[in-house]
């Protein structure tokens, strides 16, 4: 969890290796941009801007398995309220 929030103050890419619900396994670029929880699950999720996508996409916090920052910095493109 401090990973991601060093991630969003200091505006770096993190790249991660997921687990979906569905049980696949995808590995994203990502932005992060905000850490809250899911108002139906109450898990932790992490909004970020998926750069494969080139969207906003949200990910659960509990499913990712592996996490590096590649030291690629961005600008915040969205605010979550």
């Amino acid at each position: 969890f401090q990973a991601i929030n060093w991630g969003e103050s200091n505006g770096q890419t993190m790249l991660i290796r997921y687990k979906t619900l569905k049980g696949n396994i995808i590995a994203r670029e990502v932005e992060p941009h905000d850490l809250f929880f899911a108002r139906t699950t109450r898990r932790q999720v992490m909004a970020t801007f998926d750069k494969k996508v080139g969207a906003p996409r949200s990910f659960i916090v509990m499913n990712i398995l592996e996490y590096s920052f590649n030291g690629v910095k961005f600008a915040p493109k969205f605010i979550v309220i």
